[in-house]
């Protein structure tokens, strides 16, 4: 099946400027696909859930929801800066899901190799901040915890 999907995508990569297999396989596994029947519109697909995924990271940053409590904690650990910084990218992110949407209902093929190789060059592009701020969430976990500051106002 991984050939059927490389084979084809090779095809498509003579009409399209499209990213190298290894490369978009390496980020998003598309020799995974079960056919490729409509490559471009799963390799969308698969690039929107990982926009979704990183969105909703980002986002309960900038807006926790207040009965998580991992989401409280995380939140404390970045600065107005950081916040600022995670919107800057959640923004770009938005504008790349809303883009896969419309696409979704009315995209052509040129359209959908379009926005497949922009996505994963815009991706890769903010990439390390990401992986910047997905670390300090890890990192504010391994700190010290004080109990009674974390749990006080449960009760």
């Amino acid at each position: 099946m991984a050939e059927d999907i490389k084979k084809a995508y090779g095809e498509l990569k003579k009409k399209y400027p499209l990213p190298e297999f290894s490369e978009i396989n390496a980020e998003y596994e598309i020799s995974t696909l079960e056919n490729a029947e409509f490559l471009l519109r799963r390799i969308k697909e698969r690039i929107t859930e990982k926009l979704e995924f990183i969105g909703q990271t980002l986002g309960a940053i900038l807006q926790p929801d207040t009965n998580s409590v991992a989401d409280m904690h995380e939140y404390r650990a970045f600065t107005e800066e950081d916040k600022r910084e995670i919107f800057e990218i959640y923004g770009k992110i938005m504008i790349l899901h809303r883009t896969a949407i419309e696409l979704s209902i009315n995209g052509t093929d040129k359209e959908l190799a379009s926005y497949i190789s922009s996505s994963f060059e815009k991706i890769n592009g903010f990439k390390k901040s990401i992986i910047k701020h997905v670390q300090k969430l890890r990192h504010s976990w391994e700190k010290q915890l004080v109990a009674k500051e974390e749990l006080g106002y449960l009760g």
